[in-house]
């Protein structure tokens, strides 16, 4: 009868080192996640101050040799030649 209870004495001890084991492990996977997110928080807090201090400056792209990128049409008053041709309806059967 001894025997009997030192084994299951043993064996609720080492069951309940197992657990906890686990419970370690899952809490510390836990933390871990907590402070990876932490730390992305604060990485992406330090690149918005960062932007705040130094912008990055937006050039206004310049091409002397073409001049203003905008190009004036002048209108001669004329109309269209002709009356835009409508578009050919669609069927399914036509192979094209």
């Amino acid at each position: 009868m001894q025997i009997t209870r030192e084994r299951d004495t043993a064996l609720r001890v080492s069951e309940n080192r197992r657990r906890a084991w686990e419970m370690h492990r899952v809490q510390s996977l836990e933390r871990e996640n907590y402070l990876q997110d932490q730390i992305e928080a604060g990485l992406v807090e330090i690149h918005r101050l960062n932007n705040l201090l130094h912008p990055i400056p937006q050039y206004i792209p310049v091409y002397p040799e073409v001049g203003p990128q905008v190009i004036v049409a002048d209108d001669d008053g004329m109309e269209v030649d002709g009356p835009a041709a409508a578009a050919p309806p669609l069927h399914e059967d036509v192979e094209d």
